[in-house]
């Protein structure tokens, strides 16, 4: 199991890097897979724009943003998050930063598993197991 974590923007908080892969790598085995390798970036509103644009056709920012290379059993991919957008959106919904990155990074991981989040119901599935991941990250 390989998960990287790159931080083109700091965070604004302390994060153990080893929690927070072990945390990931609790998410995809109780989810009934295996990672290959999984990269995580932490940048900001424009490169996510930028990726945004060139691989999905939209040209707006978003929180996170996560490009699946492999399905089946063993995940494999990349997951850019925004840093910017992930501190206003924390701002709005009144948490920590803290918790709103790690809410996007779950989300960024349940992509690469194959959840969507094109309709309420897969949106619903989606913060139901976001909030259930987040309850047991250790602290």
């Amino acid at each position: 199991m390989s998960v990287y974590l790159f931080f083109e923007k700091k965070l604004p908080f302390r994060e153990k890097k080893r929690k927070v892969v072990r945390w990931i790598q609790y998410v995809i085995e109780k989810e009934g897979k295996k990672s290959k390798r999984i990269n995580i970036i932490t940048t900001g509103d424009r490169e996510i724009i930028k990726l945004n644009k060139k691989f999905l056709g939209r040209s707006y920012r978003t929180d996170v943003i996560s490009f699946p290379m492999n399905g089946g059993i063993e995940i494999e991919g990349e997951i850019y998050i925004s840093l910017d957008t992930v501190t206003e959106n924390a701002i709005q919904w009144g948490v920590t930063t803290r918790e709103e990155w790690r809410r996007v990074v779950i989300h960024g991981i349940l992509h690469l598993i194959g959840y969507l989040d094109n309709n309420r119901d897969e949106q619903r599935i989606m913060k139901e197991k976001e909030d259930y991941y987040l309850e047991r990250f250790p602290e």
